[in-house]
Protein backbone atom coordinates (compact mmCIF):
# COMPACT_ATOMS: atom_id res chain seq x y z
CA UNK A 1 0.00 0.00 0.00
CA UNK A 2 1.27 3.44 -0.91
CA UNK A 3 1.67 5.92 1.91
CA UNK A 4 -0.55 8.98 1.63
CA UNK A 5 1.42 12.19 2.00
CA UNK A 6 -0.68 14.46 4.17
CA UNK A 7 -0.57 18.20 3.65
CA UNK A 8 0.42 20.22 6.70
CA UNK A 9 -2.36 21.76 8.75
CA UNK A 10 -5.96 20.94 9.54
CA UNK A 11 -8.97 21.90 7.42
CA UNK A 12 -12.59 22.29 8.48
CA UNK A 13 -14.86 20.48 6.02
CA UNK A 14 -18.14 22.39 5.63
CA UNK A 15 -20.87 20.26 4.08
CA UNK A 16 -24.61 20.71 3.64
CA UNK A 17 -26.65 18.61 6.09
CA UNK A 18 -30.16 20.02 6.43
CA UNK A 19 -32.91 18.53 4.30
CA UNK A 20 -36.69 18.45 4.25
CA UNK A 21 -36.78 14.86 5.52
CA UNK A 22 -34.84 12.62 7.87
CA UNK A 23 -33.95 10.46 4.86
CA UNK A 24 -32.49 13.54 3.20
CA UNK A 25 -30.33 14.28 6.24
CA UNK A 26 -29.12 10.67 6.29
CA UNK A 27 -28.25 10.88 2.58
CA UNK A 28 -26.33 14.13 3.19
CA UNK A 29 -24.50 12.51 6.12
CA UNK A 30 -23.46 9.50 4.01
CA UNK A 31 -22.37 11.77 1.15
CA UNK A 32 -20.34 13.82 3.60
CA UNK A 33 -18.64 10.64 4.87
CA UNK A 34 -17.72 9.58 1.33
CA UNK A 35 -16.41 13.04 0.51
CA UNK A 36 -14.49 13.20 3.79
CA UNK A 37 -12.79 9.91 2.94
CA UNK A 38 -11.90 11.22 -0.51
CA UNK A 39 -10.31 14.35 0.97
CA UNK A 40 -8.31 12.25 3.43
CA UNK A 41 -7.10 10.01 0.59
CA UNK A 42 -6.04 13.18 -1.28
CA UNK A 43 -3.86 14.08 1.71
CA UNK A 44 -6.01 16.69 3.47
CA UNK A 45 -6.19 16.48 7.25
CA UNK A 46 -9.80 17.41 7.89
CA UNK A 47 -12.29 17.78 10.68
CA UNK A 48 -15.78 17.05 9.40
CA UNK A 49 -18.41 18.27 11.89
CA UNK A 50 -21.28 16.35 10.27
CA UNK A 51 -19.46 13.03 10.56
CA UNK A 52 -19.06 13.83 14.26
CA UNK A 53 -22.51 15.20 15.07
CA UNK A 54 -24.89 13.03 13.03
CA UNK A 55 -24.11 9.70 14.76
CA UNK A 56 -24.33 11.35 18.17
CA UNK A 57 -27.70 12.89 17.36
CA UNK A 58 -28.98 9.63 15.85
CA UNK A 59 -28.03 7.77 19.05
CA UNK A 60 -29.85 10.24 21.31
CA UNK A 61 -33.61 9.74 21.78
CA UNK A 62 -33.70 13.14 23.53
CA UNK A 63 -32.07 15.01 20.64
CA UNK A 64 -34.28 13.31 18.08
CA UNK A 65 -37.31 14.84 19.83
CA UNK A 66 -35.95 18.37 19.35
CA UNK A 67 -37.26 20.58 16.59
CA UNK A 68 -35.10 20.99 13.49
CA UNK A 69 -34.39 24.58 14.60
CA UNK A 70 -33.25 23.49 18.07
CA UNK A 71 -30.97 20.80 16.59
CA UNK A 72 -29.47 23.28 14.12
CA UNK A 73 -28.81 25.87 16.84
CA UNK A 74 -27.29 23.26 19.15
CA UNK A 75 -24.81 22.00 16.53
CA UNK A 76 -23.94 25.38 15.00
CA UNK A 77 -23.07 26.65 18.49
CA UNK A 78 -20.65 23.73 18.90
CA UNK A 79 -19.22 24.30 15.41
CA UNK A 80 -18.64 27.98 16.16
CA UNK A 81 -16.85 27.07 19.41
CA UNK A 82 -14.59 24.72 17.45
CA UNK A 83 -13.72 27.50 15.03
CA UNK A 84 -12.73 29.74 17.94
CA UNK A 85 -10.55 27.19 19.77
CA UNK A 86 -8.96 24.95 17.13
CA UNK A 87 -6.14 26.31 14.99
CA UNK A 88 -7.46 25.38 11.58
CA UNK A 89 -5.39 26.12 8.47
CA UNK A 90 -8.54 26.80 6.51
CA UNK A 91 -11.80 25.35 5.29
CA UNK A 92 -12.97 23.18 2.43
CA UNK A 93 -16.50 23.80 1.19
CA UNK A 94 -18.55 21.01 -0.37
CA UNK A 95 -20.79 21.49 -3.42
CA UNK A 96 -24.02 23.39 -2.73
CA UNK A 97 -22.56 24.91 0.45
CA UNK A 98 -24.14 28.26 -0.49
CA UNK A 99 -27.61 26.74 0.04
CA UNK A 100 -26.86 25.92 3.67
CA UNK A 101 -27.35 28.48 6.44
CA UNK A 102 -24.75 26.65 8.53
CA UNK A 103 -22.15 26.57 5.75
CA UNK A 104 -22.80 30.25 4.98
CA UNK A 105 -22.15 31.11 8.62
CA UNK A 106 -18.97 29.03 8.62
CA UNK A 107 -17.82 30.66 5.36
CA UNK A 108 -18.31 34.13 6.83
CA UNK A 109 -16.34 33.13 9.90
CA UNK A 110 -13.35 31.96 7.84
CA UNK A 111 -13.60 34.99 5.56
CA UNK A 112 -13.66 37.59 8.34
CA UNK A 113 -11.21 36.04 10.83
CA UNK A 114 -7.45 35.57 10.72
CA UNK A 115 -5.28 32.68 11.79
CA UNK A 116 -3.12 33.09 14.89
CA UNK A 117 -0.14 33.88 12.61
CA UNK A 118 -2.10 36.80 11.14
CA UNK A 119 -2.61 35.16 7.74
CA UNK A 120 -6.04 34.71 6.19
CA UNK A 121 -7.56 31.25 6.29
CA UNK A 122 -7.36 29.18 3.14
CA UNK A 123 -10.84 28.76 1.65
CA UNK A 124 -10.92 25.82 -0.74
CA UNK A 125 -13.61 24.19 -2.84
CA UNK A 126 -14.11 20.43 -2.71
CA UNK A 127 -14.69 20.12 -6.46
CA UNK A 128 -11.40 21.85 -7.29
CA UNK A 129 -9.48 19.49 -4.98
CA UNK A 130 -11.11 16.28 -6.17
CA UNK A 131 -11.87 17.16 -9.78
CA UNK A 132 -15.50 16.11 -9.28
Amino acid sequence: MDTIKMRPGLYYFAHIYSADTEEGRICNYKLCCRRSAKLLLKGYNIFSPITHSHPIEAASPEMLLWSVEKRWQFWIDIDMALLEYIKFTGAIFAPLWGKSAGCMREYDWFLFHRRSDGKPYEILQYNKITGD
